[in-house]
Parts: structure tokens; C-alpha cells; sequence
């Protein structure tokens, strides 16, 4: 698995007879860059909670990636904050993929209007939804990255659809409900390989058990192949939130907007289930009242503009 900054490669060329995007305008603006700048935030509070619990006084968490935090020194003593989920442990590496992943969205917080706090729900961007959506799946259990490579005419289809996300989510939740005998919540999301070919990557919930025949419903979800099927989909048990990163990497690409007629696919360019939606918000934005606690500790200068 490569992660990358910034998508790269060709623009993929839109499926025979696709529809073009007739309303793409947000009706509300949702930035990456203003997550940015408080991501290290929620990532220290994380670390704080860690080091309450070990029975540490004080914690310092550094982010020399980003010009805002060089370091955050927190005493445990002097906060009453309600202590967040145990944090998600992370390898070195994931460490270096998911920093020089946000890095391009990184700019100084004197950059921003003056009194800026960290988005609401309904203003987070697609790149950090898709990081909430994993962080629920994981406190849920049973947690399994996935990639489904669609068959051609299934591609076609799904190009050919107002909604392209909401049409393959269907025979998706179809596919994992016959196979499992239940509502399995998940999250895709779309993207296209070098060679043209449409895909999508995501997390579902399942157990280990479960993995086998959930790869058959993800092939029949996608059309299944006549030769090669057990490269179709494939599964990867309790990802990281790095997964996500990975995920969204051609996310300029596929997301609409009214330059971008050359996408295959028309409406959203990722998709979650109501149930991961709503416990995804439940879980964020208890997180971010602690964040905006947090903040009243910190030195103003901080969080206001020069």
C-alpha cells in the first residue's frame, strides 16, 4: 500500500452515456485545511487522556509537522476533562504516511479568521468524515478494510446512475445482508486505477469468521469476474485510520464540483450507511466539546489572528 500527498496520474474519462452533475455547489463550506488546523488538537487530547490514565501529571505532544503546534504541554492535574476513548495506536510508519498526508492542507492558524474553532458535523470535510466513519467502526469492533474492483458493465451501470454511490451502496448492503443475515454498516468510497478501471475502497463490520463470504458478496455486489475473481475484493482486518488516507488519495478527482465533467461516476464520491453516519457524528462531536474545553487552557495567542 502506497499512500501519497496529492492524487497524481491521468483524469479517469467518464463511462458511455454518464450523466453530468447538475447541482454540485455546497450549500455550505466544508474545508480540509480549517480540519487541519485543529486535527493536532483532537490528536493531543487523545494522548492526554492516555497519560491520565497511566497516571502521568503532564503530557507533551509534539507536531513539528505543523506550523501552528510545535508542541503541546498539558498537565493532566489541571484539567477535568472527560477522558476520550483509549487513543488508536499507530506504527512509525502510519505515523510518517498520515502526517505527510495532512501536511498539504496545513497552513498556521493566524492564516484563518480571527475566534476559529474546529467545524461542526455538518461542516466537516469529506476527508475527515471518512476518518470519523473508521473511527466509529473501530469502536464498534469487528472492523474490516475492503476493496472491491467493479466489473464493466457493473462500472457502466453505476456511471449511468444520478446517484452512482447510493446505487452500488444498494447492491452492496443487499450482497452483505444475504450473506451475513444481518445490516452490516460500511463506508466506500470511489476511485479509479491507472488503467482506468472503477473501484472502491472502504470498512465494514464483520467478524473474523465472516471475511470469506463477505468477499463473495462484495464480488456478486460488483459483478463478478469470470477469471481471476479472488483478486476482485479484498479484505484487511482492523486497518488503521491510515486506511482512510488511502481511501481518499484521488479524492479531487472523483469529488463534483463544475469543472470536473470527466469523472465516471455523478453524485458523491463516497458513501456511509445511516447507522455509521449518525454514530460517526455522535462520537465526533462529543469530541470536539472536549476540544473546545481544551481550548479555553491554551494561550490565546494561539487561536487569534496577528
Amino acid at each position: 500500500m502506497t499512500l501519497i500527498d496529492a492524487p497524481t496520474g491521468n483524469p479517469p474519462q467518464p463511462a458511455p452515456n454518464a450523466q453530468i452533475d447538475k447541482k454540485v455547489n455546497r450549500t455550505r463550506r466544508k474545508s480540509p485545511y480549517r480540519d487541519a488546523q485543529f486535527r493536532p488538537l483532537f490528536r493531543a487530547l487523545e494522548a492526554f487522556g492516555d497519560a491520565r490514565r497511566s497516571g502521568e501529571t503532564s503530557v507533551t505532544y509534539a507536531t513539528p509537522s505543523h506550523p501552528s503546534y510545535p508542541h503541546l504541554h498539558l498537565k493532566t492535574s489541571s484539567l477535568t476533562l472527560k477522558l476520550p476513548a483509549a487513543p488508536e495506536t499507530l506504527t512509525l510508519e502510519e505515523e510518517i504516511r498520515d502526517a505527510r498526508f495532512w501536511r498539504s492542507y496545513s497552513v498556521p492558524l493566524n492564516h484563518l479568521p480571527r475566534n476559529r474553532v474546529p467545524a461542526p458535523w455538518r461542516d466537516l470535510s469529506d476527508l475527515s468524515c471518512l476518518e470519523w466513519l473508521h473511527h466509529t467502526m473501530r469502536a464498534s469492533g469487528g472492523s474490516c478494510g475492503f476493496t472491491l474492483n467493479l466489473s464493466d458493465d457493473i462500472a457502466a451501470k453505476a456511471g449511468a446512475q444520478a446517484s452512482s454511490a447510493g446505487w452500488l451502496a444498494k447492491r452492496i448492503a443487499r450482497e452483505l445482508k444475504a450473506a451475513t443475515g444481518r445490516h452490516v454498516p460500511f463506508f466506500f468510497a470511489f476511485e479509479v486505477s491507472r488503467a482506468g478501471k472503477l473501484h472502491v475502497h472502504g470498512e465494514l463490520q464483520i467478524e473474523t469468521d465472516e471475511h470469506e463470504a463477505v468477499r463473495k458478496a462484495l464480488r456478486r455486489a460488483g459483478g463478478e469476474w469470470d477469471t481471476t475473481r479472488q483478486h476482485q475484493a479484498k479484505t484487511k482486518p482492523k486497518p488503521s485510520v491510515v486506511w482512510t488516507n488511502y481511501c481518499a488519495k484521488d479524492w479531487t478527482s472523483m469529488r463534483a464540483h463544475r469543472f470536473n465533467h470527466s469523472r465516471p461516476i455523478n453524485g458523491d464520491w463516497f458513501f456511509a450507511t445511516n447507522e455509521a453516519r449518525s454514530s460517526a457524528k455522535e462520537i465526533y462531536e462529543e469530541r470536539r466539546k472536549q476540544v473546545l474545553e481544551l481550548m479555553q487552557t491554551l494561550p490565546a495567542r494561539k487561536f487569534s489572528q496577528h
